[in-house]
């Protein structure tokens, strides 16, 4: 895989809502990690990400149920996070091979945008 698959809003949700043990939503956000996030949502700035992808492979190997994909998110969708996933993606294929590894197209921007209106759908950061 030379490119890491974006995924919409719309298949995310569903994930969360219908498999939610089955997927890890990491915020690669930086100093913008402030006021929302994506609730259940894991912050790791994508500065420190490559520093501990190794632990993180380990950690979600152990999971329980096993997990099925990781999903990385930014402000946007256009930098980091793609970096972030694919960054993971080439550092997870030996232990976890049948792990998929997206971003989410438009990031949390775009998230806000389809869900603004739908209750618990964007956590307040305290």
């Amino acid at each position: 895989m030379s490119k890491i698959p974006s995924i919409e809003p719309d298949q995310l949700a569903d994930w969360l809502k219908n498999e939610p043990n089955k997927t890890i939503l990491i915020d690669v956000r930086g100093l913008d990690y402030k006021n929302e996030k994506i609730p259940g949502s894991r912050h790791i700035e994508f500065t420190e990400l490559c520093g501990i992808i190794k632990k993180l492979v380990k950690e979600f190997a152990k999971h329980n149920p096993p997990l099925l994909r990781v999903v990385f998110y930014c402000t946007f969708g256009r930098q980091r996070s793609p970096s972030g996933a694919y960054m993971f993606y080439k550092k997870s294929q030996i232990d976890m091979p049948k792990l998929d590894v997206f971003f989410l197209e438009g990031g949390l921007d775009g998230w806000k945008r389809k869900f603004e209106a739908v209750e618990n759908m964007i956590e307040t950061i305290t």
